[in-house]
């Protein structure tokens, strides 16, 4: 879901996803619950996608035994994407992977960019 720009939280202790919905987002279920599919074929089809970007992350930080620690480090992430400091990224400027952009697809958040729509 993430190389198609579609961001989904997950959290640990009760493992979850969590997803914000809005009313603007009546606009996009379709693309969403396609890219939805697509995603769990793929994650099927390939469990050692499991052991690769944010999944790999996610998994190790679950069992770092010293909770503290990723306390820290969480709170750092946090102040880094949203502290006094924060620069906003020009989605249309932005990959989510450079390495797996596919040619003449276009993600989410591209086209939301190239067409204006505000969420």
């Amino acid at each position: 879901m993430e190389r198609a720009g579609w961001q989904i939280d997950r959290f640990q202790r009760p493992e979850a996803l969590h997803a914000m919905v809005t009313p603007l987002h009546s606009r996009v279920v379709a693309q969403y619950l396609d890219d939805l599919r697509r995603a769990v074929g793929e994650a099927g089809d390939n469990p050692e996608l499991a052991s690769t970007g944010g999944a790999a992350m996610y998994g190790m930080i679950a069992s770092v035994p010293l909770r503290g620690v990723v306390k820290k480090n969480v709170l750092n992430m946090f102040a880094e994407m949203y502290g006094p400091d924060t620069k906003m990224i020009d989605p249309s400027a932005t990959a989510v992977s450079d390495s797996e952009e596919k040619v003449g697809e276009e993600d989410f958040t591209t086209k939301a960019a190239r067409e204006g729509t505000s969420f």
